[in-house]
């Protein structure tokens, strides 16, 4: 059994200690809203992050222009959401917002591409990070998919986990759960092996607060 110990609690920022997991690599990262460090130690990592709720900046829409995609449902929806966006971070908060009405989480073993997500409307995070990036891509917003783990509170455990990464022109990249159109200090960026999907934790007494933009 892995135990995850705390050092340090404060505003906006924490830092914690993770023992040695085969399977599980952290690396650093800096986005405009989250940073990420990671020190070796003895039997593990100790991962300093920083989270600054930001909301996004606004860019104006002659940043959009369309590109194709590979599927003509989801180039479908992204072009209708682009018609009732005023600029492009309207767009993005637009994309966000479809995605969390219209789209269920869902941990059934089923296909996640963007394609099949957009029909079934239900997905976990893999689909829902596939569909909002072809979703922004079609109006040529840069985004990223990004892998690592997630503080799941009520489950007391590590969870294998895929979010974005959002460019926004003159300003940056900001990390955003699209299934939430969030974040928070509960994400830790890292390359996770496959054969990795939880990571039970003992000892935790203390709460994260999601901040939403």
């Amino acid at each position: 059994m892995k135990t995850l110990f705390i050092f340090f609690l404060a505003f906006k920022q924490i830092a914690f200690f993770i023992p040695y997991t085969k399977g599980i690599y952290l690396i650093n990262h800096d986005s405009e809203n989250y940073k990420q460090i990671i020190i070796k130690k003895e039997g593990g990592f100790k991962v300093n992050i920083r989270f600054e709720k930001k909301v996004f900046p606004r860019v104006s829409k002659a940043f959009l222009k369309i590109n194709g995609v590979k599927y003509k449902r989801v180039a479908s929806i992204s072009d209708n959401i682009y018609y009732y966006s005023n600029s492009y971070t309207e767009f993005v908060k637009n994309v966000l917002l479809y995605l969390k009405e219209e789209v269920k989480y869902s941990e059934e073993e089923i296909p996640q591409d963007a394609l099949t997500v957009s029909y079934t409307k239900r997905g976990y995070c893999t689909g829902f990070s596939h569909l909002a990036s072809m979703l922004l891509k079609r109006w040529g917003v840069k985004n990223r998919e990004v892998s690592g783990l997630y503080f799941n509170k009520d489950r007391n455990i590590l969870q294998k986990h895929r979010w974005l990464e959002i460019f926004f022109p003159e300003y940056g990249w900001y990390s955003v759960d699209p299934i939430t159109g969030s974040f928070s200090y509960n994400y830790i960026y890292g390359n996770i092996d496959k054969t990795i999907k939880t990571l039970r934790l003992k000892n935790i007494n203390f709460s994260f607060e999601i901040e939403n933009f």
